[in-house]
């Protein structure tokens, strides 16, 4: 979603909500949320966002962190059906150069459905844990 002062990103995966301020400086007092203070501007076709004053219990995720943990992130429609996504990481404590990715995202075909990823205990090990009752069943037959 987007107005004049603010877009709003809402991540399927976690179920994640960022509010980008637009043409706005991050505050004087840094106060460090989860998802860190992001502020964006257009630069054309691309929103860029500058995001930094991540919480320090995000260094324990998938890419670690330090209280100097930056990111700025640049999103460019690059055709009506393609975004092109790309970040660079800077945090000079854990990293001795900034962390560049590039990745293209592609609409999804007409017709196909995105199902919603609501966590349910196990859904992400249910073929290894069924495999595991099936061997725990046979074991039992042959003692």
């Amino acid at each position: 979603m987007q107005t004049e002062d603010y877009v709003v990103l809402l991540s399927e995966e976690a179920i994640q909500l960022r509010i980008i301020k637009l043409n706005k400086e991050h505050p004087d007092l840094p106060i460090r949320r989860w998802m860190g203070d992001s502020v964006g501007h257009w630069e054309g076709e691309t929103l860029v966002v500058h995001t930094k004053n991540f919480r320090l219990e995000q260094s324990f995720s998938q890419i670690a962190a330090s209280e100097v943990f930056e990111v700025t992130e640049r999103i460019t429609a690059v055709s009506e059906n393609e975004l092109l996504y790309s970040y660079t990481i800077v945090d000079p404590i854990t990293y001795t150069e900034p962390v560049v990715a590039e990745l293209p995202f592609q609409r999804m075909p007409p017709g196909q459905i995105l199902y919603e990823s609501e966590c349910h205990e196990g859904n992400r090990a249910v073929r290894d844990i069924l495999a595991g009752a099936r061997r725990q069943e046979l074991d039992a037959l042959f003692q």
